[in-house]
């Protein structure tokens, strides 16, 4: 089995550190799936989309859970998502390739601007919970 643990990025860490609500959203937690998760919110689904193949070299992203809806794609980074997909992810999928830079970090804002979630080579989140419908760019890094 593997870890999955949760970490929240931007604005919000301070005030839910002073809160004490981060101590129980950052326990570590056993998931089926076969790579670490580093996301997006309490609560997420990390399930297997049949329709994507790995190791492609792209992030991909739909408007509906469990990979399903509208489905784009991207194998660099953007710094501003098309009308079709911004704002409106609801599930994405990481199938990049082995190499320094295969960790993709996901933002609220364009230009990697916001509060941010990361998901790593080969994990995916089908259904987003606190950034769902809230992506607007994402770029490629290695590790968060």
């Amino acid at each position: 089995m593997r870890k999955t643990r949760f970490t929240l990025v931007g604005l919000g860490v301070a005030a839910l550190t002073a809160s004490g609500a981060m101590a129980a959203q950052a326990a570590p937690t056993t998931a089926p799936a076969k790579a670490v998760v580093v996301d997006s919110g309490a609560g997420a689904q990390v399930t297997k989309c049949k329709n994507v193949n790995r190791n492609t070299g792209y992030v991909h992203a739909w408007t509906k859970s469990n990979c399903q809806g509208y489905h784009g794609k991207k194998s660099g980074n953007d710094s501003n998502y098309s009308s079709k997909i911004d704002n409106k992810a609801t599930s994405v999928v990481n199938s990049g390739y082995v190499h320094q830079n295969d960790t993709v970090k996901f933002y609220t804002k364009t230009k990697y601007r916001g509060s941010s979630f990361c998901l790593e080579r080969s994990d995916q989140i089908s259904k987003l919970k606190k950034f769902d419908n809230r992506i607007s760019s994402h770029r490629w890094v290695n590790g968060c």
